[in-house]
């Protein structure tokens, strides 16, 4: 395992996503997304105040994995809040966030609608928070995502190509 990997797993453990504590619990029993949103932020607060969090990227790894691995409508709309308001507490992790979700190897034509719409939210909502030249960096990824794209798109993969070439980022 390398420094990367195990750097990673720890994080995951760290913020209770490994399946073991009061985060994935609470993620696990949608039912108030506002109520259950505000209780994951306080938990998230009081880790990254009390034990610091000194590598962003692991920390913010974690949460685009969850992010990706989303089966349901409820869960994926609580994950998207979530990411939102962590970057309203820490606006330095929006950059990382939005480079995170679009190195994702899941983040191809391929993905669910569901996620892609969602990922596309997130990022519209990711690149108010970064400098001109992060914005900059966030873009150049945008488009060699595009590059990657089939030279003929499917139909129902039409509406996923247009909400990529409309992330507003300018």
């Amino acid at each position: 395992m390398t420094c990367d990997e195990a750097a990673y797993l720890a994080s995951r453990r760290y913020l209770g996503l490994d399946g073991t504590s009061e985060i994935s619990g609470l993620l696990s029993d949608v039912q108030d997304v506002d109520y259950l949103t505000e209780n994951v932020i306080n938990i998230v607060k009081e880790k990254i105040r009390d034990q610091g969090v000194r590598d962003y990227t692991s920390f913010v790894r974690a949460f685009v994995d969850m992010f990706m691995d989303s089966t349901n409508a409820p869960r994926m709309y609580t994950i998207n809040k979530l990411l939102k308001k962590i970057v309203e507490i820490n606006p330095p992790l929006a950059k990382i966030f939005a480079e995170n979700i679009l190195q994702h190897p899941r983040m191809n034509i391929n993905l669910s609608t569901l996620i892609w719409n969602s990922a596309m939210d997130l990022l519209q909502f990711l690149v108010r928070y970064p400098d001109y030249k992060g914005i900059r960096d966030i873009f150049k990824q945008l488009l060699e995502k595009v590059q990657y794209l089939p030279i003929e798109i499917p139909i129902e993969d039409n509406d996923k190509v247009f909400k990529l070439y409309n992330v507003n980022i300018i």
